[in-house]
């Protein structure tokens, strides 16, 4: 029995059920949806036996071997770089050797003392071993730094200009601190990480403000400064009746005093001004402020030498083992020591 179709406006009777939308519908419709889908499939069709005969054509290994030839290329070149800065460092290497190799009986002294510098050095790598950094290859002139053949004991009465200066913030803190990689800067309101190369690594937001003070068995004497260094600690001590300031060195496992020194040191109302870090050799560098003063003390209590500075700073650590990190108000002064 004959039905009428899903399409109200057809008069004709439906002979044909469409599987698309499941209704009865005339042969007519029908054939009309028929052709609505074959219109749309014929253009697909195409489209993906153009996709086959191009997939067809393609050259897989001559698409590997053409970027292939692209990496050697960049390998060799690579290779030839690192060579030619490896002769390039041993030209250097042999022309500072063949300098020295000029020494006359006016330099014995002075070997003498670089040799009992190695000694200690080569004690000190044996006991807590060589730590080795791999950089990434970028190819850089200060990336291999050939000291000159000097004696290993610092002079702060000499110090060369500066070979590097990193801006400081003009704040009045002048926080800092280092270890063998990294030095830690307070620049408000940030802390600021820089690498032995004097690279700005991160920084991180720091708009604390701690106001500490230590103060000392004796009621008109307060603790400036403390560090740490070959299982000791110095302490910067001011006493404000006599107007005199002292470094005072003890174990830090039983606190026991093993010497102090007095050097003089204009009494300073900001505190924290007067400060102390550790060098090599067991010795130590103390900050006087107010005077803007470096005073170089000895393993034995010795001040072995002072010296001026200018402009005024207020803090000064030692980066690995041969940089020194001054900070004035304005700059970090860098020094190879």
């Amino acid at each position: 029995m004959s039905l009428s179709g899903a399409i109200e406006t057809c008069k004709r009777k439906s002979r044909a059920i469409c599987h698309c939308c499941n209704n009865n519908i005339c042969l007519d419709h029908l054939k009309e949806r028929v052709d609505l889908i074959n219109s749309q499939m014929n253009p697909l069709a195409d489209e993906i036996n153009t996709l086959d005969n191009q997939l067809s054509l393609l050259n897989v290994d001559e698409i590997i071997d053409k970027y292939r030839q692209k990496l050697d290329k960049w390998r060799h070149e690579c290779h030839a770089t690192v060579d030619r800065f490896y002769e390039e460092k041993c030209q250097e290497l042999q022309q500072r050797y063949v300098e020295k190799e000029k020494a006359t009986h006016d330099d014995i002294s002075s070997l003498k003392a670089t040799i009992n510098g190695i000694e200690r050095d080569v004690n000190q790598y044996e006991e807590n071993g060589i730590v080795v950094d791999v950089n990434p290859l970028i190819i850089n002139q200060n990336l291999v730094y050939i000291e000159q053949w000097t004696s290993n004991e610092l002079t702060i009465s000499t110090l060369s200009s500066p070979y590097r200066t990193v801006a400081s913030s003009k704040d009045n803190w002048s926080a800092m601190t280092s270890n063998n990689h990294f030095l830690l800067v307070d620049q408000y309101p940030n802390l600021c990480l820089y690498d032995e190369q004097l690279t700005h690594v991160k920084e991180y937001p720091w708009e604390f403000i701690s106001n500490d003070k230590c103060t000392s068995c004796n009621y008109d004497e307060h603790i400036n400064n403390i560090a740490y260094g070959n299982e000791t600690l110095a302490l910067i001590i001011e006493n404000r009746t006599n107007n005199k300031n002292r470094i005072e060195l003890r174990s830090s496992s039983t606190f026991d005093p093993l010497w102090s020194t007095t050097f003089n040191a204009a009494y300073c109302f900001a505190p924290w001004k007067n400060r102390v870090c550790v060098l090599k050799h067991n010795e130590w560098l103390v900050i006087d402020h107010k005077n803007s003063h470096l005073l170089h003390v000895s393993e034995d209590e010795q001040v072995k030498a002072k010296r001026s500075y200018k402009p005024t700073f207020n803090n000064a650590v030692v980066l690995g083992t041969n940089i020194l990190a001054i900070k004035t108000a304005d700059n970090i002064n860098c020094y190879r020591i």
